[in-house]
Order: structure tokens, then C-alpha cells, then sequence
């Protein structure tokens, strides 16, 4: 299973399969934000399931290159988490990892589950809908796993950082945000970006694999 540029017929199924991972993902960091004390993602109106205050234009825009893509970056105050600043990012933005983990681990129990569905041929609309979104939303969950390890914004690893030394060359930020996502940018929109994540998700689909038929 993958994508290629512009690859029509399946990009319905990556879109709203970013919809709804970057909508968990968002939503689960600022309730972790809320919970710690820092209540600017809930103010800012990211406490909430709305795709629309989670996507963001330009990750959206990545699906047209293969099953990835990001959100918006979940704002806080490290002021507001007290003296254990660092910890306390970390947790909020671990949490967004994770969430990226829980949903690869029950998405793929679902595709797996969806695999004696049959053909496209056989299925109705509904299921077809629903097997694409599974799919697509296993193998981008698993993929976004792995990019939020890299320390380019607006993966949830530069977030992290930031967060550690926020008086730490603030006026340098604009500038350094504008060519990180740039890289980022282009790693998905490059082949590069692919052969990089397509063996990543093989290793993870085959792991899974062995644990659901036991």
C-alpha cells in the first residue's frame, strides 16, 4: 500500500485520514497542556474534535505526495508549567507521539481485521470508505510516529526543544521555523521522503502482524 503524486483515486482516503490523526493528536496535546496548567491550546480553541482548528494548509497540502502529512503546532505558555518546564513540554508533546502509536496499534488491528473484506469490486461504498481511511490512516499514523523524531518544525520533536530554552534565540525563530519547514517541505514531497519511511512501515506492518494472529 502507498501513494505517489498526484494518485487521485486514493487521495480522498489520505486526506481524511489526516483529518482524523492530526484531530487526535492535537486534541490529546492540549488536554495533556490543560491538565499540567497551561491552558493557551484550550484558549485558542484546540481543545476541541474540529478537523479545521487542527489541519494545517500546507501539511494538507502533503497528501498529494503519499500518506503523510502534519497539523498545527499545539501553543504553550512555558511559563505557564512552572519550574519543570522542560518535563512538563516534554509530556505534552510525548503525548502527541503517543497518541500517534495507540492509533497506528487499533488502526492496524482494523486493517488487518478489514483484509477478508475482499475486493474493492465486491464492497459497497461505505466499505470501501472505510477500508481506505483504515488503511491509509494506519500506514500515516506509523509514518508520523517516525517524523516526529526529527527536530523540524512543526513536528512535535522541535516543539520539545523550543520549549526546553524559550528565551533561547527567540529573534533567530521566524527565520529558523521558515527552514525547517522548508526541509520538511520537501523530505515529503521528495522520493527521498518515501524510500526513507516505506521500510520504517513494512518492519512496523510485519511486527504488528505477527502480534495480532496470535
Amino acid at each position: 500500500m502507498g501513494a505517489g503524486f498526484l494518485e487521485f483515486d486514493s487521495l480522498l482516503y489520505r486526506v481524511l485520514a489526516l483529518l482524523v490523526v492530526v484531530t487526535v493528536h492535537g486534541y490529546v496535546q492540549a488536554a495533556i497542556a490543560g491538565m499540567l496548567g497551561d491552558r493557551t491550546a484550550r484558549q485558542r480553541g484546540r481543545a476541541s474534535l474540529n478537523p479545521l482548528r487542527h489541519v494545517a494548509p500546507l501539511g494538507l497540502l502533503m497528501t498529494l505526495f503519499g500518506p503523510y502529512g502534519y497539523g498545527q503546532p499545539v501553543p504553550i505558555d512555558p511559563a505557564a508549567l512552572g519550574g519543570r518546564r522542560s518535563r512538563a513540554a516534554f509530556l505534552i508533546y510525548g503525548s502527541g507521539a503517543l497518541a500517534y502509536l495507540v492509533l497506528a496499534v487499533l488502526l492496524g488491528w482494523a486493517s488487518y481485521g478489514m483484509a477478508g473484506w475482499g475486493s474493492h469490486a465486491s464492497m459497497t461504498w461505505i466499505e470501501t470508505l472505510a477500508k481506505g481511511l483504515v488503511d491509509y490512516g494506519f500506514q500515516m499514523t506509523v509514518y508520523l510516529v517516525f517524523l516526529n523524531l526529527l527536530p523540524l518544525y512543526p513536528l512535535d520533536m522541535a516543539l520539545w526543544l523550543r520549549a526546553r530554552r524559550p528565551d533561547a534565540g527567540e529573534s533567530l525563530l521566524p527565520s529558523v521555523d521558515k527552514w525547517s519547514q522548508l526541509v520538511l517541505v520537501l523530505l515529503l514531497a521528495l522520493p527521498l521522503g518515501e524510500r526513507m519511511l516505506q521500510p520504517l512501515f513494512l518492519w512496523v506492518s510485519r511486527l504488528l502482524l505477527s502480534v495480532y494472529s496470535i
